[in-house]
């Protein structure tokens, strides 16, 4: 028998196979990570520095992983709907990557604190409460 060896993606068939697409939030420009790769390379394969990249997406770490939603401009201050219910696992961050809105008007949004976290099932207002008469 004769075991083939799989070998790792290379980085350029991963840049490669990154597909940009638009955002249903006002089409901003965004892709999703398809393997873990270096911001680095994601900054020099779109010509975005790695400091924007990091403020449009509220990046800590210059690792991506895989699945993670990237921003190439700038996000919104309002989603493209009213509300949305938390699922199981999801941070914060995540729900504004999801829908394309900063991280901290989101938080301004929902009346929380930064760097609390929604429990499942919560309901997270992305655009602002109307008042109430």
């Amino acid at each position: 028998k004769r075991v083939e060896k799989i070998q790792a993606k290379t980085r350029t068939e991963i840049l490669n196979s990154i597909l940009v697409k638009n955002h249903p939030n006002g089409g901003i420009k965004f892709f999703v990570v398809p393997e873990d790769i270096e911001l680095s390379l994601i900054s020099q394969k779109f010509g975005v520095s790695e400091e924007r990249l990091k403020k449009y997406n509220e990046l800590e770490k210059n690792l991506l992983k895989k699945n993670q939603i990237i921003f190439l401009e700038p996000k919104n201050t309002d989603g493209n709907v009213a509300t949305y219910q938390v699922e199981v696992g999801e941070t914060m961050h995540d729900i504004s990557q999801k829908f394309g809105v900063k991280l901290y008007k989101l938080y301004a949004k929902n009346r929380m604190d930064d760097g609390q976290q929604p429990r499942v099932g919560d309901l997270i207002y992305l655009q602002e409460r109307k008042p109430r008469n």
